[in-house]
């Protein structure tokens, strides 16, 4: 059951793969009416969404969509041998983060000293929500 507007439109035919009603209680009344007496036409719109469905929205269907409206993708098939290798860049930057933040605490700690760079921890960690609010309230 469909309201007889666009996007249901653009999907569905009444009587083949769904039933349309237009947008008032009388018309939706008789789709339903008809849905419910006839059991064949429901099982015969059931079968054609699933059939539209499988021919349109399948992986396969829509890959063949794309093959054919980006051949580029194809050609150019290679540029995704590149992205393999994001695992590796992951793993690798998840291992320097620790790295990272010794050279900045060295860094932050030469430049302003070791009073400026405890408060400039206690400001970051305090301003994060989870430490800013009083203890005892819940969010």
């Amino acid at each position: 059951m469909y309201s007889n507007t666009e996007p249901y439109t653009y999907v569905v035919t009444d009587g083949e793969n769904g039933f349309l009603a237009n947008n008032r209680p009388e018309d939706w009344l008789i789709a339903i009416r008809r849905a419910i007496k006839d059991n064949k036409l429901r099982e015969q719109c059931i079968e054609n969404a699933i059939d539209y469905l499988r021919d349109r929205h399948s992986e396969e269907a829509i890959i063949g969509r794309l093959i054919e409206e980006f051949p580029e993708v194809i050609k150019n098939i290679k540029t995704y041998d590149r992205c393999k290798n994001f695992a590796f860049q992951k793993v690798k930057y998840t291992f320097s983060r620790p790295f990272n933040w010794l050279y900045l605490t060295g860094f932050y700690m030469k430049r302003t000293g070791i009073k400026d760079l405890l408060d400039r921890a206690k400001r970051k960690i305090l301003g994060t929500n989870s430490y800013s609010r009083p203890r005892g309230t819940k969010k």
